[in-house]
């Protein structure tokens, strides 16, 4: 996939799965179905990856969540700076 700070992958996943017990420690009945989405940017010449994943129980608005990833995944900017800057750095200005 190619967004405006490069190539990244793009990984798609959905299980389901039942958890042994219910609150009440009785059987659950309750099936879960999750979908997750992962997108792995390698951050060029640091050797280092970055990961941006979402995951959902709420499959009906999967195509909204993909929609509003995208929009987010281009507002991402890698920084030209030499040394590596903490987050209080970055909202200090």
């Amino acid at each position: 996939m190619d967004l405006p700070v490069g190539r990244c992958l793009s990984v798609v996943d959905e299980t389901m799965f039942q958890t042994p017990t219910n609150i009440a420690g009785g059987q659950a009945a309750t099936v879960h179905r999750v979908r997750q989405l992962q997108l792995i940017h390698p951050l060029a010449g640091r050797g280092e990856l970055a990961f941006f994943t979402m995951s959902t129980e709420c499959l009906r608005d999967w195509e909204d969540y993909v929609a509003m990833m995208a929009e987010i995944c281009k507002t991402i900017e890698w920084s030209d700076a030499g040394g590596h800057t903490t987050i209080g750095s970055v909202l200090e200005g």
